[in-house]
């Protein structure tokens, strides 16, 4: 068996009291990153917008239209399985988040796929939302929040830079090394 991979995730979704997926990201200790969101111009997004709260609509979406867009939640989710298949069949992919409403997103975007059963059996979740209450992690996501910003133009509530955040906050517990080699 190969090495296992760890990964941070970040979704951002219309509402907590009914999460309909609008964006996902990932990143490895490693490097890699995924992003995806749905396209602002295809019915599947123009049906949830209407959805989203008052925060979706005024922090999340107006950072929505920089990355890699797709009509639907089927063609994200065979991006995010060609993205996963870069690593051998037999690794263990632990999936971290700080939000449980996370993880099951990706569990339903995975399930979409006729092989989303064998990706979801190579993930691992590991819920690390007690860093939301250490001051030390909050102050590696705010620094990783300003360098995405200025790199990017995109901040806090965008779901690759959440889970690049996620990943900061993390290894500022851990020591800073990578669990990666």
């Amino acid at each position: 068996m190969t090495a296992p991979l760890y990964l941070y995730l970040d979704t951002e979704y219309t509402s907590h009291e009914q999460p309909l997926l609008l964006a996902l990201g990932l990143v490895s200790d490693g490097g890699e990153e995924f992003y995806a969101e749905l396209s602002l111009q295809h019915a599947p997004f123009e049906d949830r917008q209407p959805l989203c709260n008052a925060f979706v609509q005024a922090e999340v979406l107006p950072q929505l239209g920089r990355g890699p867009s797709f009509a639907d939640e089927d063609k994200m989710a065979e991006a995010l399985a060609l993205w996963l298949g870069q690593w051998p069949s037999d690794t263990l992919i632990f999936v971290s988040y700080d939000w449980s409403t996370d993880f099951q997103l990706l569990e339903q975007l995975l399930l979409r796929l006729p092989q989303g059963a064998s990706l979801l059996a190579r993930l691992e979740p590991v819920n690390l939302s007690i860093l939301n209450t250490e001051p030390s992690a909050e102050a590696a996501k705010a620094l990783s929040w300003q360098q995405s910003l200025q790199a990017e133009g995109v901040g806090a509530h965008h779901a690759l830079a959440d889970a690049r955040a996620l990943r900061a906050a993390y290894h500022s517990q851990s020591g800073g090394s990578s669990r990666n080699g």
